[in-house]
């Protein structure tokens, strides 16, 4: 399938499929371990728990403070000196301004528990029309006369660093970050807000994204209410450019050329990965390098309690010794 300027929805399809299969095993690995951490598996003692929890305050554990200073120490002029402030303090406004820690925490918790953790940058612009006053002069009489011009300017802004659930990312196959050709981001609109997004080409696009589980309620599958459009934003660094595509859907919902013009393009860094290999970027979870230890500890602390339920002191004592019975009843660390 040839691949158009503008890109095309049968490319994509393939892209995902291949995606999607090259990390199909790890996803499904990666179910487990969450059901694990929660406990689900009816496990007493949790190794893996344990483990996750000591480690999430040595990658995380507070907000960073901003330090901005030249790439060259020989730089020190007031300039520089001036402009490392600015930028520090727009930053330290930045973080307090958003839930800075929650995108920090979450990334952590799943490179802990699955071995990737993402988060990206998330940009909203507001325009507005101003009017403008601007003098001309009548080439023929010479008159000066005053006409109104309307010029579009950003008005509000945003920058943030938003979390991104490992369901919600996918990226092309590739054995180091900089091979990955693109990064994709899932969303799940209504119709209605698809639509105002996207225009009336989003009124024929399939709400194939379940809110609720059809077991929860047998109702939903047929109920809109519950159903959301799966339009996932497309960052392709070949082209420079974001598509929006919907899986079945044949057609895109629409492209922009180099959004956010950042120097590296995708609106993220590298995932925070876990154990890899020069081979594939798809991360190998730390639970998988110490499962058959963990096992045993939980098998050996089970026994334990098994074992120390079961004891029971038994045995004859004569009852001329009113002593012998007061120890045996004995609950104190008192002497007899």
């Amino acid at each position: 399938v040839e691949k158009s300027k503008g890109g095309s929805a049968r490319y994509w399809e393939i892209e995902f499929q291949a995606a999607e299969a090259e990390e199909k095993e790890y996803r499904d690995k990666v179910v487990k371990l969450e059901e694990k951490y929660r406990a689900e598996d009816g496990n007493d003692f949790n190794v893996f728990f344990a483990n996750v929890e000591t480690m999430k305050p040595i990658l995380f554990n507070r907000t960073p403070k901003p330090d901005v200073r030249p790439k060259l120490k020989s730089i020190k002029d007031r300039l520089s000196l001036q402009t490392s402030i600015m930028l520090e303090t727009a930053l330290d406004y930045s973080c307090g301004e958003y839930d800075f820690d929650e995108a920090m925490e979450s990334s952590r918790d799943d490179r802990l528990i699955g071995g990737r953790g993402v988060a990206r940058v998330l940009y909203d612009v507001t325009m507005i029309d101003r009017e403008e006053q601007i003098e001309t002069i009548n080439p023929v009489t010479g008159e000066l006369s005053l006409v109104t011009q309307i010029n579009e300017e950003i008005g509000e802004q945003s920058l943030e660093i938003v979390y991104v659930n490992r369901e919600d990312y996918l990226q092309s196959p590739a054995r180091k970050w900089r091979d990955v050709r693109w990064v994709a981001f899932r969303h799940t609109p209504t119709r209605e807000e698809a639509v105002k997004q996207f225009g009336e080409i989003a009124e024929d696009i399939p709400l194939n994204y379940q809110v609720i589980n059809n077991d929860v309620n047998k109702n939903a599958e047929n109920s809109e209410v519950f159903k959301r459009a799966e339009i996932w934003e497309i960052w392709d660094k070949q082209t420079l450019s974001r598509k929006w595509f919907v899986k079945g859907f044949p057609k895109l919902l629409g492209e922009d050329e180099d959004p956010y013009g950042l120097e590296q393009f995708f609106p993220m860094p590298k995932p925070l990965l876990g154990i890899t290999t020069n081979g594939t970027m798809v991360p190998v979870p730390d639970y998988d390098e110490y499962r058959k230890q963990a096992i045993v500890v939980e098998e050996t602390t089970s026994k334990i309690d098994s074992l120390t339920e079961q004891l029971q002191v038994k045995g004859l004592y004569s009852m001329v010794s009113e002593e012998i019975e007061k120890l045996i009843n004995q609950t104190t660390d008192k002497f007899i």
